[in-house]
């Protein structure tokens, strides 16, 4: 909860069941008008490469599955979505555009291929490839840095209306 009093929930209502129970103690508190559900909008691929490229940066081993992030969205385009049409429908849905201003997809093939060379005991005549894709990480994570600072903006922007 922050000063101005709003509380801010972070991925629930994933579905209808947790729709089902969130409302009631909105309504109880007298604010399920006040309600408002942010949609980060982008492709499923953008999100699909969002989720892989944390993976690889992180280390979170779930994330880096495709199979896995791909059976994570589909769980989100059947369930959540349904969710997020009737916040739609009651005119409680903010749409952010949350597309990344960087080729995530490149950056996620950087990253593993870094982490490949680094756990090599010795470079082996790859010493050039690896300065290369230093120099490109080095190029993409700041766009990709400015473009997480982008979506917060809009978020909080269209939050504030």
């Amino acid at each position: 909860r922050g000063a101005s009093g709003r509380l801010m929930f972070d991925g629930i209502p994933r579905d209808s069941r947790q729709e089902q129970a969130l409302t009631p103690l909105l309504r109880g508190t007298g604010r399920d008008q006040d309600v408002r559900m942010v949609l980060l909008d982008l492709s499923r691929q953008e999100a699909a490469d969002n989720i892989v490229y944390r993976g690889v940066v992180t280390g979170r081993k779930d994330d880096q599955n495709l199979d896995t992030v791909n059976t994570r969205l589909e769980g989100f385009y059947g369930k959540t979505m349904e969710v997020v049409k009737r916040y739609e429908e009651r005119g409680q849905l903010l749409r952010v555009d949350a597309r990344p201003q960087a080729n995530i997809s490149r950056a996620t093939q950087v990253e593993r291929r870094i982490q490949e060379l680094q756990a090599l005991a010795d470079l082996n005549g790859e010493a050039a490839e690896f300065a290369d894709l230093q120099a490109e990480r080095a190029q993409l994570q700041p766009v990709i840095e400015q473009s997480k600072l982008v979506v917060y903006k809009r978020i909080m922007e269209a939050l504030a209306a």
